[in-house]
């Protein structure tokens, strides 16, 4: 009678501790998938002003391209390339998951797809090309500007103007420069359109792994 009650303890007890752990994945699942959900967000605003920047940096290339006339629409797209991509992305649902045990994700496909998405696409784009981006514009970007530009902040948004339009049609750097940015640009949209999708897909398998779980 004592074994057969120290069997019984001890299969409570195993049942209780599984019944926890059970309780604190799906805290932690739906941590993440609250996380992964409002980077999605952050990301579809970002996406969205990159394409309009974009289709704005490619409107001032072709007007210096073609050596047209200074206007009132042209001056105010030149602060296009003054503009940073940082962008901020909430980790901290993973960061507490890694401290408490990547181990408590019992699904190891749908555990190697959350490592994946925040260790590799959200890093890549709030610190490895954010950090690209920034020292693009501090080593080149800025230099150029603060000599061929005058900022004006009398207006709503503050205003670049040209210390002299007709040297800068015919500068070669101000083309290139423009053109680099833009081809960024560019790419951070292809990025970002890539790594929405790839969210998208980890919230549905984030969302069908709780429903299991819940059962």
């Amino acid at each position: 009678l004592v074994v057969i009650g120290i069997l019984i303890a001890l299969s409570i007890n195993n049942w209780n501790t599984k019944e926890n752990e059970r309780e604190l994945e799906i805290k932690y699942l739906n941590q993440i998938k609250s996380s992964l959900e409002n980077s999605k967000l952050n990301l579809t605003e970002r996406l969205d002003r990159n394409k309009g920047i974009l289709k704005s940096g490619e409107l001032l290339l072709e007007h210096l391209k073609d050596k047209k006339p200074l206007n009132d629409t042209i001056t105010r797209l030149f602060i296009i390339p003054k503009y940073d991509h940082s962008i901020k992305l909430s980790t901290a649902a993973f960061e507490n998951l890694k401290n408490d045990g990547l181990s408590l994700i019992s699904n190891d496909s749908l555990k190697i797809a959350i490592i994946d998405i925040y260790e590799q696409e959200i890093t890549l784009i709030q610190n490895t090309f954010a950090n690209q981006m920034e020292n693009y514009n501090t080593t080149i970007v800025d230099p150029f500007y603060n000599k061929h530009f005058e900022l004006d902040t009398k207006t709503i948004k503050p205003l670049f103007i040209p210390n002299n339009y007709e040297d800068l049609l015919q500068n070669r750097e101000m083309k290139n420069m423009l053109s680099s940015i833009n081809g960024l640009r560019f790419y951070s949209i292809d990025l970002y359109e890539f790594v929405i999708e790839k969210i998208r897909k980890i919230i549905i398998k984030v969302e069908n792994e709780i429903k299991i779980l819940e059962e």
